[in-house]
This record gives structure tokens, C-alpha cells and sequence, in this order.
């Protein structure tokens, strides 16, 4: 039959004895039911195909791989710690031979010790066969043995499916590692869905092609490795400046003498230890391929040799030859990147390294306040990357509105991700018109001057249609679940995805603007039907209402986050930003177009609202649910306007007759020598419902400025 319709079997490896059964309950049979083949264009196209016959394991059925590519040479894998090693009791006394060997110089460098450790690890790893892989393909084949054995008995069958499954979890956790999964702490066996992701994600950031100088295809390695290490070294090459001196002849000192003490004092053992802890043990390690996770649970062993590194660094200013050492990798900005400005590169430092950096950080947070400028919103706490969105949302509609800003301003969104390496500047003056904008364009790279494109991510130009302009989100979010191989999770699984991936997802957005309704229900539809398929993007059976799956766990629900609710919590999150930062700079800009001589609390009649203030002020209402004015000298509370009557939720005061001073403040009500609540003013102008509820409240005894407090925390936060 196979030759009449001119199919050819592949080779095949493996026993061909592909299904085994009982003849009559009593007779083993083996016969080979299962084969590959293909036609001869099939053949003449995938030259290399072959099949294997895997091992009887879980059905009568053997499953048949089939490989139709060549594969290609492999590289030798490099040393990296691993997780699976910690649950053997030999560990420990191997790590402390390696680390405190004899054979080490008595003065011996941080990474003379981690490559005698690593010596010995792998010598042992070697010697003792520590391979989940390996032993799960051992224990199948035991398995398989014991089946086949007639005389073999239910116990001893029992024990190699129980030795089995433990290696089988020790395999689930090596993939877990790679698949740089940590959303999933624990439940069903997941090794397939790690499997599935790492496969994924190294399919994702494989690097086949890319474009060369004259815009030519490259393929192979040697061309693709030139392409890669000509665009790093055009970066990273210094063009030998003669003038740094003159250059930093006019920056001001800022770093004063006390500053630089405590910055380069003595590390402590603590230091260390809050810095080393403080990382994620299971991120990727640097070139010596230690991770977090070994210092961590090894800390009484290397606890004195770090010390003794980040103390020696400090004093004397020399690392370690190969301590600042890295790996790039290479993450893809796009799905298909065709050249090297397409991937964002990421260096994978080693963890003794940035143990020094964590230091010198945590140090350096008590003085960054004073050393970085206001306009920028990292490393400095209480600052938000979304504070500069909404800033420049402000900007562009003065720019386009504005007579001023349409004949005398323009603004220029520079690509800065040179800017930390090169710090190397020509400044050339020209005259900005008409005549020299094309110019600056092609010397800047601007590709368009009408405000198209995006800044931090976000679209530049929030005019238009609001359902258009964030249609992205949806399309971002079915394309994550697309990618994942849901049905190898469990319910559980999936539950835990949603809730700490799919909805962080469009937060980022929500932050800033409020979605359209339209918006909120594509994206709680495609969650909803992420949760009910078995095999997405298939739509499954939805056996309950969304709005149910929606609700709390204590109503009924599963708990996922309203769409929609959320993104009025996380605006009102800004408005209580405001609130309590009034001197911040993006307080400063919203308050002097909306809210110049009033609160963000208040809602004020200001012509052209931008679309951030617009979104803002949709949580208002919100945010005066719990928000209440906690007095301390009550100078620039309004009686009568601001919610400070400590109820649930907090309002003004109700006046005991019509309003005859409506500008009123709460410190009115002060005898401020006494510095207690003046009875006879209270009585006057105040209902007699609201007198008990504001002699409750305590009175500064100073002159401190008024704040806002949570009425539904206990800390006021």
C-alpha cells in the first residue's frame, strides 16, 4: 500500500514495537502499529527526517517523534548553579571544600573561590550523575522493564513510579528555572507548561537574521556575530575627547564632604546581607553562573569573602579581574527585529558584582533627592515614571492651542539609548526656522514633526477617538495569551496568571487615563475567555455570568480586578498623589492650569481640559469616599468646602445658618493662644450635630501644615 501511493518511511531509531498488549488476559503481544512517512517531495525537501520510538510510559502506545530538521552543532554549555542541587545533603560539604580549598592562594580573590567552587560542583555533578533528565529516562525505562516482567510485583512497581515522580518534580523544577516563570509558586505538576515557555521564549529571542550595512539578508552565525559586535562597538567606543576638564570646569559640585564619608565609610556584614537578600534568587546569573539563590542559602560560607571584596573595592577602588564581567542579551523589541537597534540589550551581571552596585545604591538613596533634577522621575522615591506622562500631555496641547506655543515653541523627542554610555556632546548652535528645521530633522533622525508617535510608551496624541487609540491594549493582551500554552495549566494555574499577568498588563495605561467602557469589556472578555477555554485562543464553554467570575472570592467570585473599577482606583491613586505633593513639579504644572487658587479635591470650571486631567478628575468622587483633611493648624482647610468632619466619608461642615463667610478656614474656629477649639465661635457658626465630631480632633500644638489622611487605614496612608 505504502509503495502504490509512493510513500517512504523515515528511519528510524528506537524498539519499531510501537503497541504491546494481553492475548486473553494471559499472553504479552508486541506488534508494530505505528510508523512515520512521507511522499518524495516531502523527502527531497526535509532530507534529514527520522523517527524515534520513545519508551512505554502511561499508555499501550509508544509515541513517535518525528524530526525533520537537521539539527545544529551545540555549543558547550556553560556552568550554571542549579536549583535541583539543594535537596541533595552532599551539597553543602562540597560547596565548603570549594570554597575554602587548600589549593587556594592564602589571599585568594573573590573569583578565585567561586571557580574553585565551581571546579567542585562540577566534578561532583559529574561523578554522582546529578541529572533529573537523565535519572527520569533511567526510572522510565525501569518502569517499563517492570511491566514487561511477569514476575515483577505490585510493590516493586510502586517504588520506581514513586522514585519516578520525584525525579519528574526535580525535572519540573530545572524547567521552572529556565522558563524564568515566578508567578507560579506551586500546585499540579507543570514541567510541560516550563517546557513549553522556555522553548517559546528562546524561539522568540533566537537571532536568524538580520540586516547588514548595505542592506543585505545575513543569515549565518559568522555574519550575524560581525553585525552584533560592530553595532556594540560603535556605541561603546570612546571618540577620545581632549576636553573633559574644560567641560567639567563648569559643573558644579554637589556630592559635599559628609556625603562622600558616609558614601565610602567601611561596609558592614548587614550592608552585605540586606543588599544580597534583597535580590530575586532565581534571576539569571552573569558569566561565573552563580546565582542569588547560592549566596543566599550559602551565606555562613561566603559571608567573610564578600565582605572582605565590597570593603576592598570601596577602599581602594580594584575589582577582582573578571568580577565586572557581563553577558548582553539580546531581548526583541518587535516580533520580528531585523536589525541590532530592534533588540534591547540587557547585561547579565554577576551577582558579586551587583552586590558592590546594591550597596553603593542603598547608600546612595539618602542623597539622590538633592543630586537629581526634579524633571527626571527615577531612583528617586516618591516619583513616577507616570508623572512625566502626564506632564508632557499637558505640554502638547499648549504646543498645538496655544498662540505662543504654535509660533515660538517646539519640542524635539531625542532617542537617548546611547546617552547613558556616550556621554560625549558637540553642541552646535543654529537658528530654529523654517529654513534649518529640515536640516535638524535629518541631523536629528526626527521622522515626523506632527506628534505621532509615542514618548514612554504611550501614544504622544491622545485626540481623536479614545476606543481606536487603546484598541492596542486588547490586541497586546490576546496576543501574551496566545502565547502561552494554556492547557498545560490547571484552574489554579490560570487563576494566578490572570491575576498577576494579565491584569498588570494594561496598568501601566490605566495610571494615567482612563479607558473607554468599550475598552474595559473587550479586555475583561478576552480574560473571561482565556479562563473557560481549554486550549486558547479556542473559545471554551463559559459555564457561569462574567460579572460573577468578576466578583470577590467572599461573594462568590473568583476575585479577578473590575476592569474598569480598577482604573478609577489607580486614578485616584494619582489624585491622592497630588493631594499629598503639592510641591511635586507635576502638581505644580496641573495646578497651575486647573487649580490655581483651589484643590485637586474641588471640581473648578477651567476651559480645555486636557485628557489626563479629564481622566483624573473621573475619580474624584472616588477618592472623597475616604480622603478626610487631618487638621493640625487649620490654615489652609475651607470650613465649609474641603472634607474634614471625621466621618465615613468625610465632608465639610454644616453650617448652623446661611453661609456668611464662605471663605472661612478651619483655624477661625482656633483659640490659638490655647491652642484648643474656641466653644463659643462652634456654637456660632457651626450645626450642633457637627460641635462633638470637631472637638474630637486633636489641635497641633505648633504651627504644622494641614494633611490629607485615608479614613480606612489605621496609618492614614
Amino acid at each position: 500500500m505504502l509503495s502504490d501511493c509512493g510513500m517512504l518511511e523515515f528511519p528510524y531509531t528506537g524498539d519499531m514495537l510501537s503497541w504491546v498488549g494481553k492475548r486473553a488476559g494471559r499472553v504479552t503481544v508486541r506488534c508494530r502499529l505505528d510508523r512515520a512517512v512521507g511522499n518524495a517531495d516531502w523527502h527531497e525537501k526535509f532530507p534529514h527526517s527520522k523517527t524515534k520510538y520513545m519508551r512505554l510510559w502511561g499508555s499501550y502506545h509508544r509515541p513517535i517523534l518525528a524530526d525533520i530538521l537537521k539539527k545544529p552543532s551545540r555549543r558547550s554549555r556553560k556552568f550554571k548553579f542549579d536549583k535541583r542541587w539543594l535537596d541533595n545533603e552532599e551539597l553543602r560539604q562540597v560547596i565548603l571544600e570549594g570554597w575554602k580549598s587548600p589549593d587556594l592562594p592564602p589571599n585568594a580573590s573573590i573569583m578565585e573561590h567561586i571557580s574553585s567552587c565551581r571546579k567542585a560542583l562540577s566534578e561532583w555533578r559529574r561523578q554522582n550523575n546529578i541529572n533529573s533528565a537523565k535519572l527520569v529516562e533511567e526510572l522510565k525505562e525501569r518502569v517499563e522493564g517492570l511491566y514487561a516482567d511477569d514476575d515483577a510485583t505490585t510493590e516493586q512497581i510502586a517504588a520506581a513510579l514513586k522514585e519516578l515522580s520525584d525525579a519528574l518534580k526535580a525535572e519540573e523544577m530545572f524547567w521552572k528555572q529556565k522558563s524564568r516563570v515566578f508567578w507560579l509558586r506551586e500546585g499540579d505538576r507543570n514541567t510541560k507548561f516550563f517546557h513549553a515557555l522556555t522553548k517559546q521564549r528562546r524561539a522568540r529571542n533566537k537571532i536568524t537574521q538580520l540586516l547588514g550595512e548595505n542592506g543585505t539578508i545575513v543569515e549565518d552565525e559568522e555574519g550575524l556575530v560581525a553585525i552584533a559586535t560592530s553595532y556594540f562597538r560603535q556605541i561603546f567606543e570612546s571618540t577620545n575627547p581632549q576636553d573633559i576638564k574644560e567641560a567639567l570646569s563648569e559643573v558644579p559640585t554637589t556630592i559635599t564632604e559628609p556625603m562622600n564619608e558616609s558614601l565610602t565609610a567601611p561596609v558592614t556584614e548587614w550592608e552585605i546581607k540586606l543588599a544580597l537578600f534583597a535580590m530575586h534568587p532565581e534571576k539569571a546569573p552573569g558569566p561565573d553562573g552563580m546565582t542569588a539563590l547560592f549566596y543566599q542559602k550559602f551565606w555562613d560560607i561566603v559571608k567573610d569573602d564578600l565582605t572582605l571584596m565590597v570593603n576592598k573595592f570601596l577602599t581602594e577602588g580594584i575589582m577582582p579581574d573578571g568580577l565586572n564581567e557581563t553577558n548582553i542579551c539580546l531581548i526583541p523589541k518587535t516580533t520580528k527585529p531585523s536589525d541590532m537597534a530592534q533588540f534591547r540589550p540587557i547585561s547579565l551581571c554577576n551577582v558579586s558584582y551587583k552586590i558592590i552596585s546594591k550597596v553603593q545604591c542603598q547608600r546612595l538613596k539618602k542623597v539622590l533627592p538633592g543630586l537629581i533634577s526634579e524633571t527626571q522621575s527615577a531612583f528617586v522615591a516618591g516619583r513616577q515614571i507616570s508623572d512625566n506622562i502626564m506632564i508632557a500631555q499637558e505640554m502638547f496641547p499648549a504646543l498645538r492651542t496655544k498662540p505662543s506655543g504654535r509660533n515660538k515653541r517646539m519640542a524635539i523627542k531625542t532617542d537617548m539609548s546611547k546617552a547613558y554610555d556616550r556621554m560625549e556632546w558637540s553642541f552646535i548652535e543654529a537658528r530654529i526656522n523654517a529654513t534649518t528645521r529640515q536640516e535638524i530633522k535629518d541631523v536629528l533622525g526626527i521622522q515626523n514633526d506632527g506628534g505621532m508617535g509615542t514618548y514612554l510608551g504611550i501614544p504622544e496624541d491622545i485626540s481623536g477617538l479614545k476606543c481606536k487609540l487603546f484598541a492596542y491594549l486588547k490586541d497586546k493582551l490576546m496576543h501574551r495569551v496566545n502565547g502561552w500554552t494554556g492547557r498545560w495549566l490547571s484552574k489554579g494555574g490560570k487563576e494566578v496568571l490572570i491575576k498577576s499577568i494579565l491584569l498588570a498588563l494594561p496598568t501601566y495605561v490605566m495610571s494615567t487615563f482612563l479607558l473607554p467602557l468599550e475598552i474595559c469589556e473587550n479586555l475583561a472578555s478576552a480574560i473571561a475567555q482565556f479562563w473557560w477555554s481549554s486550549n486558547p485562543p479556542k473559545r471554551g464553554i463559559h459555564w457561569s455570568k462574567r460579572e460573577k467570575v468578576f466578583l470577590p472570592r467572599e461573594e462568590g467570585g473568583i476575585g479577578f480586578r473590575m476592569i474598569h473599577e480598577f482604573n478609577l482606583a489607580l486614578l485616584a491613586k494619582q489624585l491622592w498623589r497630588l493631594a499629598q505633593n503639592p510641591d511635586s513639579l507635576v502638581a505644580r504644572v496641573l495646578r497651575g492650569r486647573y487649580y490655581r487658587l483651589s484643590s485637586p479635591l474641588r471640581v473648578n470650571s477651567v476651559n480645555s481640559l486636557s485628557y489626563v486631567w479629564t481622566s483624573i478628575s473621573a475619580a474624584r468622587e472616588l477618592l472623597l469616599l475616604g480622603i478626610r483633611q487631618k487638621i493640625h493648624s487649620g490654615y489652609k482647610v475651607k470650613m465649609w468646602e474641603d472634607p474634614w468632619i471625621p466621618l465615613n466619608p468625610a465632608r465639610p461642615a454644616i453650617p448652623i445658618a446661611p453661609v456668611i463667610h464662605p471663605n472661612m478656614r478651619v483655624s477661625d474656629l482656633i483659640n490659638q493662644e490655647l491652642k484648643e477649639w474656641d466653644v463659643n465661635l462652634l456654637e456660632q457658626y457651626v450645626s450642633p450635630d457637627d460641635i462633638p465630631l470637631i472637638r474630637s480632633l486633636a489641635i497641633s500644638t505648633t504651627h504644622r501644615l494641614d494633611t490629607f489622611c485615608w479614613n480606612f487605614t489605621r496609618h492614614g496612608q
